[in-house]
């Protein structure tokens, strides 16, 4: 069960866009999803919900009466980070200084019919995606490892597992890079080398043949401009330009 809180300060725009995103899911790809709607008119009655129950997608009115959408992004990405965060609003200068709040999406207000629909799509997709698992056996020990917290995997030397390094800890599984590879395939990985998938939502910067992960690692693209650069640059991008407002 998906749960959609919707927070504006106007009624009319709340049920307008409550309306948009019950048409939104019944599209083909999204007709069997589950999912329940919360429409709040004051930012403090989402706080006092959200303390109780958890949010999966925020569609967030930037310009309210005290607290302000910023504030109330401020508190969802402090405190509650996994939910996805849309902002709606007329003023598109507040655009650059939401992207601190890493937005899933930032919509313009006078557009909402066109780009809504696109955006309840993609971040319930992104969900499914989160709440996706890889199935690791390791000796006699077999566990499910969430997709969103890995952030890259490299086959272990001289073997055919590979080791796992994750947000919290690291696995070692038993199955070869190229099957690993095959699984994660609809997911946000590219393939720096043969022996190293990384996860790009983890990918800091690309420098060169260097690849800097947020959490400090450096790992190297094979071969330059004649081996896998070019690939690794495009998948990245198309990653990118994916997630972009």
């Amino acid at each position: 069960m998906i749960t959609i809180a919707i927070c504006d300060d106007e009624e009319i725009h709340n049920l307008h866009t409550e309306q948009l995103i019950r048409k939104s899911l019944c599209s083909e790809i999204l007709c069997d999803v589950e999912y329940r709607i919360c429409v709040f008119s004051n930012s403090s009655s989402l706080i006092d919900f959200a303390k109780c129950e958890h949010i999966d997608i925020l569609l967030l009115d930037i310009h309210m009466p005290e607290p302000d959408g910023i504030s109330v992004a401020k508190y969802f990405h402090s405190e509650l980070p996994d939910t996805l965060i849309i902002f709606l609003s007329n003023y598109e200068q507040y655009v650059f200084y939401s992207m601190r709040f890493s937005p899933f999406r930032f919509i313009r207000k006078s557009h909402i019919s066109k780009e809504l629909p696109e955006a309840m799509i993609s971040a319930v997709l992104a969900l499914t995606v989160k709440q996706s698992a890889l199935d690791v056996s390791s000796g006699n020990c077999q566990q499910k490892i969430p997709i969103s917290k890995i952030i890259y995997i490299e086959k272990i030397k001289g073997k055919n597992y590979a080791e796992i390094f994750c947000i919290d800890e690291n696995f070692t599984c038993r199955k070869c890079i190229s099957a690993i590879e095959k699984e994660l395939a609809p997911h946000n990985f590219t393939k720096l080398n043969s022996s190293t998938l990384v996860n790009m939502k983890y990918i800091h910067r690309i420098d060169g043949c260097d690849v800097y992960l947020e959490n400090g690692v450096l790992l190297r693209i094979s071969g330059g401009r004649g081996g896998r650069l070019k690939a690794v640059k495009e998948d990245f991008l198309r990653y990118m330009r994916s997630d972009v407002i």
